[in-house]
C-alpha cells in the first residue's frame, strides 16, 4: 500500500512518525508500524472520498488537517465529528 504513495509528499512524514512513535530503547515494533501506517493510509483515502463530495467543508478539513497530521485517521475522524 506504501508504493501507491510513494511520491507523495506526505507519506515520509507518516512513515517517520510511525517508526518513531514505535521505536523504544532502539527496539521497533514492525507490526505497530505497519498497522499504524495502515490506518493512517485509509484515513488518508478517507479524506480524499470527502474531498469529492458536494458537502465537503475545505476550511474545516484544513484545521483537522492542521491539528493532527501526519495522523490522516485522525483527521479524517476530526472532520467527520460534530
Amino acid at each position: 500500500m506504501i508504493k501507491k504513495y510513494k511520491d507523495q509528499p506526505w507519506i515520509q512524514n507518516l512513515i517517520d512518525f510511525s517508526v518513531k512513535e514505535w521505536t523504544k530503547r532502539e527496539i521497533r515494533q514492525d507490526s505497530m508500524v505497519k498497522y499504524i501506517l495502515y490506518i493512517n493510509i485509509e484515513g488518508w483515502e478517507d479524506m480524499n472520498y470527502e474531498a469529492k463530495q458536494p458537502s465537503y467543508k475545505q476550511a474545516k478539513a484544513e484545521a483537522c488537517v492542521k491539528k493532527w497530521a501526519p495522523q490522516y485517521s485522525m483527521v479524517s475522524h476530526c472532520y467527520k465529528g460534530d
